[in-house]
Formats: C-alpha cells, sequence, structure tokens
C-alpha cells in the first residue's frame, strides 16, 4: 500500500465540562521540509451560532461572519481542517484524531474502507486496552495489540505488505 498523507485533527471536547458543549481544534501536520507544524483552527459563526452564543453568554456580542475557536461537531472541524490544507497547498489522504501516528488512532476522514478498518482497529484496542486487563492474558493482550498496531501502520502506508 501506498503511504498516506496523514494529518492529526486533536480535538479537545468540553462535552463533560458544565455546560460544555463544543469543541477545540488544532490541526497537526509535517511541512514540505518534514517539520511538525500545529495549527489552532477557527470557526467562522453562522448567525445562528451568533445569536446562540450571545442568548448563552448575555454579555456578549459575536456577529455573523465572527471567528472562534468553537466547533459544534467534530465534523465542523474536519471541513475546516480540509480547507485550511488546501489553503497550505497540503495533500491528504487521511485525517487522523489526537496529537500523533505512532499507534492507532480514530480515523475521522478519509477513504470509506481505510477509516472503517483503523476504526475497527482503533475500537478493538481500546477494548482490550492500552495497559493491562484483567480479561485478557497478558502476553495475548500486547501480542494482539502488537497486531493491530502492525495492521495500522500497514495501512496507513508506514510498512510494507
Amino acid at each position: 500500500m501506498k503511504k498516506l498523507n496523514v494529518v492529526k485533527l486533536d480535538l479537545l471536547d468540553w462535552g463533560p465540562s458544565i455546560g460544555g458543549e463544543h469543541y477545540y481544534a488544532t490541526l497537526k501536520y509535517d511541512d514540505k521540509d518534514g517539520k511538525y507544524q500545529t495549527i489552532e483552527l477557527n470557526n467562522i459563526l453562522t448567525q445562528k451560532m451568533a445569536t446562540y452564543l450571545n442568548k448563552k453568554e448575555r454579555c456578549s456580542s459575536y456577529r455573523k461572519g465572527d471567528e472562534s475557536l468553537r466547533f459544534d461537531t467534530p465534523e465542523d472541524a474536519v471541513k475546516v481542517a480540509l480547507k485550511k490544507c488546501k489553503e497550505l497547498g497540503i495533500k491528504v489522504d487521511l485525517i487522523l484524531g489526537g496529537s500523533c501516528s505512532a499507534s492507532v488512532s480514530e480515523a475521522l476522514w478519509g477513504d470509506k474502507a481505510v477509516v472503517k478498518r483503523i476504526n475497527e482497529l482503533y475500537e478493538e484496542a481500546n477494548e482490550i486496552g492500552w495497559y493491562s486487563h484483567p480479561k485478557y492474558p497478558i502476553q495475548e493482550q500486547d501480542d494482539r495489540m502488537e497486531a493491530i498496531d502492525e495492521e495500522f501502520h500497514k495501512l496507513i502506508g508506514n510498512k510494507d505488505n
């Protein structure tokens, strides 16, 4: 499999906090010189979003077209990330969630079959657990996690088939 052009989209979710209901997004990628770059993404407010924020925060003066660091959904952040990549001339085959691609991560965008398989591996890795798990003997767990990691890296083109 060819090496995919992978960027990371680190989503910080304030959903679990009291009154939190949005995401912050940071795009992470290697530039053409191989230097690691991060960009905090901005969202452009719609009239509906501006009205909602003004009602919620009572003393705000948000307007349609204002920039905000808030995203309503991960999908909104993915759309902005793709647009930003296009502006910067970054070819993108796959967007992974999180900060690094050293281990299997949730796939947020890309070829449907690849995204589906990566997300199956990601769910299995979370089920097994990244650390010791009473349900699995340690060697069995280590072996399966290694196999998951190897398949993930083959899918994104970091290892030969």
